[in-house]
């Protein structure tokens, strides 16, 4: 990357929640700015092959800060390409590049633009497998942009994952590590099986990487006894309020039951009460006598003799007969 001031050129297609730019990349090229010309020829070779390639000409939004932009742009890139060369070697902002993807893990593949002693490079560049092994890159062009797609592709579903596992990382170590940001549910657990597959498999996990899953694992496994603790609480309500609602509704049906007995035996009394009192006014009648042939007499209850109709004598008679 430029040790000197570049110009960004057009911003990237989508952005973040924050309006920095969120695209993921197969490739960030870190080269210095007195190497320009073999940067965007490299950048144009890779994307005839397919290759999503972050160049800072390309990959910086007008309105962003400089260092922040290309932080994130090493951090969403599944390999990172070191553009040899003796201006680079000599560039404080290239080896600070180089030293940040190494510090995620990336996947590093050194391209060499230009011959130059290797004891000027970053320290630990060396250890990688340069691009092409022996010479320069152009000197050969073919067969070095063959192995350096080659260098990509390799294990592509391994270095995806660790791309996004990196990112969610960075996430919640920016956010203070806080708890929100950490892993839970299937999410967790495919997080969990990507490391357990990590056994030879380059590049290798960060300690990020697995601060994350610790942490995301320990933080659901404390809070298993509050969860559970919580679901007892509400059980034993639920249980609570169903019994309630049992004796209630019981109580209810007997309530009814009563003041349908009380209203039946109400009735019961009313209806002796009238009986009664119409076999007194009978017996009243029939122990009277004849007044004038007219048919018995009776004395109601309020005070004054009557000659009784005969057709109140028939049925008088017909209630006092006694039943055959």
């Amino acid at each position: 990357m430029s040790d000197a001031a570049r110009q960004p050129s057009a911003a990237v297609e989508a952005t973040r929640d924050d309006g920095s730019p969120d695209l993921r990349h197969d490739v960030f090229i870190s080269y210095s700015h007195q190497d320009r010309d073999f940067a965007l020829e490299l950048r144009s070779v890779l994307q005839e092959c397919g290759k999503d390639v972050w160049l800072d000409e390309s990959g910086i939004h007008p309105a962003e800060r400089w260092e922040p932009a290309l932080q994130h742009a090493i951090e969403s890139s599944d390999s990172f390409i070191f553009a040899i060369s003796p201006h680079s070697a000599a560039s404080t902002e290239c080896r600070k590049e180089f030293d940040y993807a190494v510090k995620l893990k990336k996947r590093v593949i050194p391209v060499v633009a230009s011959s130059v002693d290797r004891k000027t490079l970053p320290p630990g560049l060396g250890a990688f497998q340069f691009v092409p092994p022996r010479g320069e890159f152009e000197a050969n062009a073919e067969a070095s942009s063959d192995l350096l797609v080659s260098a990509i592709d390799t294990d592509p579903e391994w270095v995806r994952d660790h791309t996004q596992w990196g990112l969610k990382a960075i996430e919640w170590e920016r956010h203070g590590r806080d708890a929100s940001f950490l892993l839970a549910g299937s999410e967790l657990e495919e997080a969990e099986k990507w490391l357990a597959r990590q056994s030879g498999k380059r590049p290798e996990p960060s300690a990020l990487h697995n601060e994350l899953v610790f942490e995301s694992r320990r933080h659901v496994t404390r809070r298993l006894p509050r969860t559970r603790s919580i679901i007892a609480a509400a059980l034993a309500i639920m249980t609570a309020l169903t019994v309630i609602a049992f004796v209630l509704r019981n109580q209810a049906q007997y309530e009814t039951t009563v003041a349908q007995r009380e209203r039946d035996s109400a009735i019961q009394q009313r209806d002796q009460a009238i009986a009664n009192q119409i076999t007194v006014e009978a017996n009243q009648l029939t122990t009277t006598g004849t007044n004038s042939g007219l048919g018995p007499t009776y004395v109601p209850r309020w005070g004054t003799v009557k000659t009784a109709p005969s057709s109140l004598t028939s049925a008088i008679a017909l209630r006092t007969a006694p039943h055959r």
